[in-house]
């Protein structure tokens, strides 16, 4: 009986029956689209930390890193305050 009135309803409204059709169609695209897009967003940038190798910077004990001297004023002082 549910399934019989089921058919009835989508023969009887069919512009409501192709909207609804055309919008499950659309969200399950929209769905698919999103999930390949965050893939290949998450590959690319994999891809992209790999090729770039890590930094990394060795210091000896009371100094500063290689360019933070040549950034701060002063730093003569600020080394000596250090030691």
């Amino acid at each position: 009986m549910l399934a019989r009135n089921s058919v009835r309803e989508l023969r009887v409204r069919p512009i409501r029956t192709a909207l609804t059709v055309a919008g499950v169609a659309v969200s399950t695209a929209m769905l698919a689209d999103m999930l390949m897009l965050g893939g290949g967003i998450q590959q690319s940038f994999g891809e992209l930390l790999e090729s770039r190798g890590y930094e990394l910077r060795v210091s000896p004990k009371g100094t500063l890193p290689f360019d933070t001297e040549a950034t701060i004023p002063g730093w003569g002082t600020l080394r000596d305050s250090v030691e």
